[in-house]
């Protein structure tokens, strides 16, 4: 479970997240959605620390944050971005490998969660590739994996499908929706499309100027979009 409670976090004179409290149970998928300087993106990196809180308190299973080293809450996370980030000089099997090795795992265990992730995203014939020669639907996939990898009990995501065409975008939506409903992790999931939210969310959570304008299930957006604000960003992003 993630609980934030009355997160805020200013930079210089400019608020991006202003008090704001929220609680996602353990294997809910949870989409952060909202326009450009809403906040969705700082509250995700507040979430394994990449950016600090100016307050507030922010809980994992029950534990401060703010208690742990970064870098190793970091590693209890899975993190896929847009720009998907593959290390151009390693392996697509090495880049999945990363966090398990800095984890220290053994290298027999290491090579078989390795497969398994590769199978689990089709691509096991790619392992020896380099990331250069992978499509962009395939990078995608691969930091999926990489993400999965050690076996995080949370995923956080930022725009991980927003750098493909409409169809190869479309298409890998499906398949990790597929693959949520099989592990049931925790997800946090930033994006600016609300096709994509109500595609895969179990929960939304709209942000405008830093605060929650309105949170609920796809369905509740769908029918009862609670502002006028609502019903416009409703109109102007979903097809």
């Amino acid at each position: 479970m993630i609980q934030l409670e009355n997160i805020s976090k200013t930079f210089h004179t400019t608020v991006a997240v202003d008090r704001l409290s929220l609680e996602i149970p353990t294997g809910q998928l949870c989409v952060l959605i909202g326009s450009s300087g809403c906040g969705k993106t700082t509250t995700l990196k507040m979430i394994n620390r990449l950016i600090e809180p100016s307050s507030g308190t922010i809980l994992i299973d029950g534990v401060d944050s703010s208690t742990l080293i970064a870098h190793d809450l970091r590693r209890t996370m899975g993190y896929a971005i847009q720009s998907v980030g593959l290390l151009p000089h390693l392996t697509v099997a090495q880049n999945i490998a990363v966090v398990p090795t800095l984890l220290q795992w053994e290298k027999p265990k290491i090579e078989a969660r390795v497969t398994e992730m590769l199978e689990l995203v089709g691509l096991a014939h790619l392992a020896k590739s380099l990331p250069k020669s992978l499509s962009g639907g395939q990078a995608q996939r691969i930091g999926v994996a990489r993400a999965l990898a050690a076996d995080p009990p949370i995923l956080l995501m930022d725009e991980p499908f927003g750098a493909v065409d409409p169809l190869t975008r479309e298409r890998l939506q499906r398949e990790f929706l597929a693959l949520q409903q099989r592990l049931q992790k925790t997800v946090v999931l930033v994006t600016h499309d609300m096709n994509e939210a109500v595609l895969l969310a179990d929960r939304i959570v709209l942000l405008k100027n830093g605060r929650i304008e309105q949170d609920g299930t796809p369905k509740d957006f769908l029918e009862q979009p609670i502002s006028e604000y609502v019903e416009d960003f409703m109109r102007m992003t979903r097809r």
